[in-house]
């Protein structure tokens, strides 16, 4: 089935082309044609790391080379070259999550862990929220949550608010906050333990 390229320019379609023929020198084209707009697209996505774009921008070229084949060209190249960057940069992000909560995990203290561990049955003491493991702990925990329990907790354990305060900031009645907080405690003590489980180990 003949791919549909008429969202894009004559110059585009013989680069296509050029790519998917696996022709030597449109990889080059490629690349010194969309490299500065690709590096600036991803630079200021990423928060400014130099390092963190050349990994996204040389993974984004190697992929777009890879796939050039299944291109439909309903839009420019570089339209499809920066969606191929957008999930790099999300899998880069969920890399550095998964390993800084790695970390988070192995350097927490084993008093912290027990508090947290038995939240269901009683609240977080000020000084564990104190503990910049825990801070770190409960923000990497509490990133994965529904909005709805991730802001009643919040609420409650780090700004401190009262469960009336919390009930007129989301339109709901106090039985109503005290049954989310509830399920929430639960649900947060539950995902904490599969988290120390996976810090320990089989």
């Amino acid at each position: 089935m003949e791919q549909r390229v008429a969202s894009m320019d004559r110059q585009e379609k013989d680069l296509l082309g050029r790519l998917r023929d696996g022709e030597r020198g449109a990889a080059d084209d490629l690349f010194r044609t969309y490299f500065d707009p690709l590096y600036q697209f991803v630079f200021y996505r990423l928060g400014g790391s130099h390092a963190d774009t050349e990994e996204v921008v040389q993974e984004t070229f190697i992929a777009a080379m890879q796939s050039a084949r299944a291109f439909d060209g309903r839009s420019s190249l570089f339209t499809w070259v920066c969606g191929i960057a957008k999930n790099k940069m999300s899998g880069l992000r969920r890399s550095r999550r998964r390993a800084h909560l790695e970390i988070i995990l192995s350097d927490a203290d084993s008093e912290i862990l027990d508090i947290l561990a038995n939240l269901e049955r009683e609240d977080i003491p000020q000084h564990a929220l104190d503990e910049e493991e825990t801070a770190d702990l409960v923000g990497a925990t509490l990133s994965s949550f529904p909005p709805r329990y991730r802001d009643v907790l919040t609420d409650k354990y780090l700004r401190d608010l009262p469960v009336r305060e919390i009930a007129r900031r989301h339109g709901a009645t106090e039985k109503g906050i005290e049954s989310l907080l509830t399920r929430a405690r639960q649900a947060f003590a539950r995902t904490f333990r599969l988290l120390a489980r996976r810090r320990q180990g089989p």
